[in-house]
């Protein structure tokens, strides 16, 4: 059970990522050539970036977005010219979801413009392994969202 002062610090977490997100995303003006994308749709980005010819099925399934949702997130995606859907090589899985060179170049520029963002604390101590516990915080929550359902 957790202890209301561990609440507090769980929600004081989750405020300050959330708050820090909104901050980061602000410096996207900085270069007009980024495509924005609403919540959805960055989260359905960030999962096809890293697995270039999934299903929707499996992307629903990470973001945590029903079917229906993810189609249309799809769709606005492609209308973007960020994503394209075509036909499985091979293993019959039905369509996949592959980015564009678009994507790619659009990726470079937000991690430009984030890095910039973020560059004011580089001269903390353990950036990295700060990274790599947000990283574990992340599929632990996601883990809690998937035994929800």
């Amino acid at each position: 059970m957790l202890t209301r002062a561990t609440t507090d610090e769980l929600a004081d977490l989750a405020e300050i990522i959330t708050t820090l997100a909104r901050d980061i995303e602000r410096h996207h003006a900085r270069d007009p050539e980024i495509t924005e994308l609403t919540m959805g749709e960055q989260a359905v980005m960030r999962y096809v970036d890293r697995h270039p010819g999934a299903t929707p099925s499996e992307i629903a399934e990470d973001v945590g977005m029903q079917r229906p949702n993810l189609s249309a997130t799809l769709r606005k995606l492609e209308e973007k010219g960020l994503v394209v859907r075509s036909t499985g090589v091979g293993d019959k899985r039905g369509k996949v979801v592959d980015p564009t060179p678009r994507a790619a170049e659009n990726l470079r520029r937000l991690r430009a413009v984030w890095s910039d963002a973020v560059a004011p604390a580089a001269s903390e101590a353990g950036i990295a392994e700060l990274t790599s516990r947000l990283s574990a915080i992340r599929e632990l929550v996601v883990a809690g969202r998937a035994g929800q359902s």
